[in-house]
């Protein structure tokens, strides 16, 4: 008898409801929210309402992580400081909201016992690239951690992503959600353009972000899922969206400026039409590409005229630029091959090395404009590798959950691997001409890599 309530007791022990939270975090939801009630009493009433929706989304979290990833995207994206006091801006509330969300996971996994990372040779490189990164960081003394900060928030999302990102529904939610903002960035930056908003006449459209050469690669790398999903829907209006999406995105990109850009945007719509349109003569697809282009040089602005010759034109100062930071920086790799010269020192560090360099010409130097050359230069050879082996990887990865996808018959996720891996070809052809180690929309594309290949190797698991 006493042997079979035992058994009773633990069979109700183990059926204990899952949700049910432990006594210090029931403890601390309590203490917290009499803190912020009486914080009425000496803080401003508005500063209350954010610390208590703060409150909210972080118990929203809590219980469902994945909040977290959407949160953390709409806060780098959006650049909310754009909007706000630029004393702001050296808190960097996206880093402090990428940790708290990280903190709110960590709770959900000590409640709930669940973690679940991914089985990918990716992570390693990561880790890897970590290691660089922070063993570089350690070594070298900075004036500002802007830049050290900026990667710090991408790896946080890189991270969050990997882990929190598990099947199909939310794959297509963040990617829609990018769209969405890139949508968003390319608008503003056309209105803002035409109707010269700030007070002066903008010449270069730049979007959400600082940069023209960063606004237009956000853009490149989404613009093969556009024309992915303009392939793959059936409706007519769908065709008409994205048709419409396609053209708003390209222009904005031509109105950046960009070279860089430019050449991106060829090579991507290029390849697009090579994978997604063309099923048999794969070689008619660069005959119609060539003639569409050329019928569209007439209606280019005289300005992007003039900078897509300049790309040929190696006495143009920018061009010559980047070829001194080239040397420059393969001359930085070779001085020092461990640790690099820090990431974001590219301009304290150029200037001592071109001096000794009388064929370069180009003694200061901002940035590195070429990503492989900004990471070899910051983190050193070992950190250039694993950089590397990061983007081969997330290759490898969609080629083989794309052959799954199509095995499996799930044809949009086959779509998606594609588009990716031609978005990711477009970032390689930019990064040639522009540091961009801290894109945001390169990280998601390079963690999803490692999702998607998990989705497909589920699937696999279940034939």
């Amino acid at each position: 008898m006493k042997e079979e309530i035992r058994r009773q007791n633990l069979y109700y022990l183990e059926e204990k409801p899952i949700i049910e939270l432990p006594f210090l975090l029931k403890a601390l939801l309590i203490i917290l929210c009499f803190a912020l009630g009486g914080s009425l009493l000496f803080l401003p009433w508005y500063i209350v309402l954010i610390l208590f929706t703060g409150l909210c989304f972080a118990f929203a979290i809590v219980f469902d992580p994945f909040i977290g990833v959407i949160l953390f995207i709409l806060t780098t994206f959006v650049h909310f400081l754009a909007f706000a006091p630029v004393g702001l801006v050296r808190y960097q509330p996206a880093v402090i909201t990428g940790v708290v969300i990280l903190l709110c996971w960590f709770t959900h996994v000590m409640v709930y016992r669940d973690l679940d990372v991914p089985r990918n040779i990716q992570l390693f490189y990561f880790l890897a690239f970590v290691l660089c990164f922070v063993f570089s960081v350690s070594f070298h003394q900075y004036d500002s951690y802007f830049h050290v900060l900026n990667l710090v928030k991408v790896l946080i999302l890189y991270i969050l992503i990997v882990i929190l990102v598990k099947i199909k529904k939310q794959v297509l939610i963040i990617l829609f959600l990018v769209l969405f903002l890139n949508i968003y960035s390319a608008t503003y930056g056309i209105i803002k353009q035409h109707y010269a908003l700030g007070g002066e006449v903008f010449k270069r459209i730049v979007g959400l972000e600082d940069n023209p050469n960063y606004f237009s690669m956000n853009l490149i790398l989404i613009i093969p899922l556009i024309l992915g999903f303009f392939q793959y829907y059936r409706s007519f209006w769908i065709k008409v969206f994205f048709a419409t999406i396609f053209i708003l995105l390209s222009s904005a990109v031509v109105f950046s400026l960009s070279r860089a850009g430019s050449l991106g945007l060829a090579i991507v719509v290029l390849f697009s039409f090579w994978r997604f349109f063309v099923k048999k003569n794969k070689f008619l697809t660069l005959f119609v590409f060539l003639l569409i282009f050329l019928s569209l040089i007439p209606f280019l602005p005289e300005e992007y005229w003039h900078r897509i010759q300049s790309i040929v034109n190696l006495k143009d100062v920018s061009i010559r630029g980047r070829i001194d930071g080239f040397l420059v920086g393969l001359q930085m790799m070779i001085r020092h091959p461990f640790i690099g010269t820090g990431i974001g020192r590219w301009a304290y560090e150029y200037w001592p090395v071109a001096i000794t360099m009388p064929y370069v010409k180009t003694k200061f130097s901002g940035t590195a404009h070429n990503v492989f050359i900004e990471v070899g230069s910051g983190l050193g050879v070992f950190g250039l590798i694993v950089f590397i082996m990061l983007i081969y990887s997330s290759f490898k990865n969609y080629i083989i959950a794309q052959k799954i996808f199509i095995q499996r018959k799930e044809l949009l996720l086959a779509v998606i691997s594609d588009a990716l891996f031609v978005g990711l070809i477009g970032f390689l052809s930019c990064a040639m001409f522009a540091a961009a180690v801290n894109l945001k929309i390169f990280w998601i594309i390079i963690a999803l890599s490692v999702v998607l290949k998990r989705i497909a190797l589920q699937l696999e698991l279940e034939k």
